[in-house]
């Protein structure tokens, strides 16, 4: 039976449970949408131009996914899709879900069960550009300033907003990250610029107007990237150093910086840099998160492009860290295999730029 009530178009979705790094809980599942099987009347043909009918379930076909569609256009059949998988992706058997359209219905309401901010319930801010544009976890109102334009640039997945270093970042108007729990910051960035204080996320002390912040930040000195976490000048510093190296001439990388408990963790691309142990308390909260700044009263922006900025209040396992890097650096090897309702499976490679025949 298919679902929802009245789809009978779908197409299924192999994961390769060895680009799974372990079992994971509720993974949220990057859909690159010009991966999907072409040619006769494929779902770019089928589907509404906003992709508003894409609907997610597991392989049963009954099971419904939260799915948010960020992009598509159907006359290049491209775009980008985000589901969360609930309950297990394996690591040692392929995890199948299926992705059904109709042409007719409109997109699921962002609040609603199986809507945008359900995919990303598990997330503090999720900004797909690395902007001003939206939070599609819906927590948080974007504020862009110094006169940055979000959007603008080609990230890894779809579109990255350029801080220029001088005066551009994002103000996170809401509740922020409280700095002595548990917490991730991610993003895929681009830096332009070596410089001594490139300041990926930040919180100011006392708004954003005002000297004194905490910190935890990616910045870019002699030893690489780094992070540091301060409660006032010169005060509850950590900074690991020695072995991650993050520069211009890296290209587009995935940053994870994490807190679990005392533990402190650095990861470029899926892997582990560089952690460590810092006993830090009592740091303020109640501050306010930002996108490309340190603190007022100095410089500190990052000149770089930035896309999918995330975070939120637990430290995500090397594992979980890992699988995302996976997806998202390579879907052409992420997947096992894609199916047409009605066709024949086809390995990813030997699908890219073929015509499939329903």
């Amino acid at each position: 039976m298919a679902f929802p009530a009245g789809y009978t178009k779908y197409q299924d979705i192999t994961i390769d449970n060895t680009k799974v790094a372990a079992d994971l809980t509720d993974y949220i599942l990057l859909v690159d949408l010009a991966d999907l099987v072409k040619g006769g009347a494929d779902v770019f043909d089928t589907c509404r131009t906003d992709g508003g009918d894409l609907r997610a379930t597991k392989s049963d076909g009954t099971t419904e996914l939260p799915i948010e569609v960020v992009a598509i256009d159907t006359t290049a059949k491209t775009g980008e899709v985000h589901i969360k998988i609930s309950g297990t992706t394996s690591s040692s058997t392929d995890t199948v879900i299926r992705l059904y359209y109709n042409g007719t219905d409109t997109a699921v309401a962002v609040g609603a069960t199986y809507g945008r901010n359900a995919v990303w319930s598990a997330k503090k801010m999720v900004s797909h550009d690395g902007g001003a544009t939206l939070d599609s976890a819906g927590n948080f109102t974007l504020s862009g300033q110094g006169g940055i334009t979000s959007g603008g640039e080609t990230g890894q997945i779809g579109n990255a907003t350029l801080y220029d270093g001088v005066n551009d970042y994002v103000s996170l108007q809401g509740n922020a990250i409280n700095p002595n729990n548990d917490y991730t910051y991610s993003a895929w960035v681009e830096l332009n610029e070596d410089n001594a204080q490139n300041a990926l996320f930040g919180v100011a002390n006392g708004g954003i107007t005002s000297p004194g912040y905490y910190t935890f930040i990616l910045r870019n000195d002699s030893f690489g990237a780094v992070m540091q976490v301060d409660n006032g000048a010169g005060s509850g510093q950590f900074t690991p150093t020695g072995s991650e190296t993050l520069s211009v001439s890296d290209g587009l990388s995935l940053v994870h910086i994490t807190r679990n408990g005392n533990v402190y963790s650095f990861y470029a691309n899926g892997a582990l840099q560089k952690s460590g142990t810092n006993t830090t308390s009592g740091l303020p909260t109640g501050l306010t998160d930002t996108i490309g700044w340190l603190n007022a009263g100095s410089g500190n922006y990052v000149d770089a492009n930035v896309s999918e900025a995330r975070s939120e209040t637990n430290a995500l396992s090397a594992n979980w860290i890992t699988t995302e890097y996976n997806n998202q650096n390579d879907e052409a090897t992420f997947w096992g295999t894609w199916t047409d309702a009605g066709g024949a499976p086809a390995a990813q490679a030997a699908r890219r730029g073929a015509v499939m025949m329903m």
